[in-house]
């Protein structure tokens, strides 16, 4: 049975009764005996009063039905994927918060389930890209341990050899460790930001990567960061630089309270700006050895930075090579 039709019933039903009693009771008071007579017009009154009752039960009964209608509509569509749809108001209180409460449900599953899709689009990603990545150190260790299982390596080549097998190793391993970091950078857990010095942390850096890399940084300058991110940041950043500027210089300096990463390297190119800072993103699509990995530095300086209320930028208009300028937020 409809809503409608089962609202018609019901309300049809208790007019009916309520009619009927109510003569009933109204020659019951003024205490005359209940002929035939009397009861003809008890008769006649419920009579009249049916039509009138069915029809406050059938306009009643069609306007809830529409709105329950429109939620189980509504419900229907969430099932079936559709979120776009939201329900109008309504004057009665309870139907009203159930609208209210179906929009909302509507709009946390749609967010939701693009969250996972995007989620499992990464995790793909991810996969193909490792599976694609670890492939050639995995073939070239195991080429060398046949040819040491062989006996088909001289002597004089075994220093060479298990110098290649490390580094083959800990190739895998700096994939394994972007993974890792790039995870952890996603978490968007409370940091403790303290107010740090820029200087002595990119000082660090610097010694930590035995690169020859100019260190600017206006010693006053000061970023609530967490220190470890900051770092982290600043390595990306600093190896992103040295991996395509090679010999040329690199230097981090300050201006105008903002921290500048800048090499006058190759630079990159216009097509890839806009893409730069996506996860599992090359500007070298050709994979070769030297430039490999899985793309995921700078988008764990992008994530690094936003965990502490910050921007990092990449400046398109510098043309001497690449430039890359870390912010305070405007919202911090």
């Amino acid at each position: 049975m409809r809503i409608k039709s089962f609202l018609i019933l019901v309300y049809g039903t208790a007019g009916l009764f309520i009619a009927s009693i109510t003569a009933f009771m109204t020659f019951l008071i003024i205490e005359e005996p209940i002929g035939y007579k009397m009861g003809s017009k008890i008769v006649l009154t419920v009579v009249l009063t049916t039509p009138v009752v069915i029809l406050i039960s059938a306009v009643t009964g069609g306007l809830f039905a529409r709105h329950i209608n429109a939620i189980a509509e509504r419900l229907e569509k969430i099932a079936e994927g559709e979120y776009g749809t939201d329900l109008s108001g309504s004057a009665i209180k309870e139907l009203a918060t159930i609208n209210d409460v179906s929009n909302r449900l509507s709009q946390e599953i749609s967010t939701l389930l693009g969250s996972l899709k995007a989620r499992n689009e990464e995790l793909s990603m991810m996969l193909l890209t490792f599976s694609h990545d670890v492939r050639t150190p995995l073939m070239i260790a195991n080429g060398y341990i046949e040819e040491l299982e062989d006996n088909l390596v001289p002597s004089e080549r075994l220093p060479a050899v298990y110098e290649k097998l490390k580094n083959e190793n800990n190739y895998i391993n700096e994939l394994c460790n972007d993974i890792l970091t790039y995870q952890h950078s996603r978490e968007k857990e409370s940091r403790v930001n303290d107010a740090i010095l820029v200087q002595p942390i990119a000082d660090e850096v610097i010694a930590l990567l035995d690169a020859p890399i100019v260190n600017a940084v206006d010693p006053s300058i000061s970023f609530a960061f967490n220190v470890i991110d900051l770092k982290k940041v600043l390595i990306n950043l600093l190896q992103n630089a040295l991996k395509y500027a090679q010999s040329e210089e690199i230097k981090i300096y300050s201006q105008d309270a903002e921290i500048i990463v800048e090499d006058s390297g190759i630079g990159i190119e216009p097509v890839h700006h806009s893409k730069i800072f996506e996860p599992f993103y090359t500007v070298d699509s050709s994979k070769n050895r030297v430039h490999s990995g899985f793309g995921l530095g700078l988008a764990i300086t992008k994530n690094l930075c936003r965990r502490n209320q910050c921007l990092i930028q990449y400046d398109a208009g510098y043309e001497r090579g690449a430039r890359f300028i870390l912010s305070k937020s405007s919202t911090s």
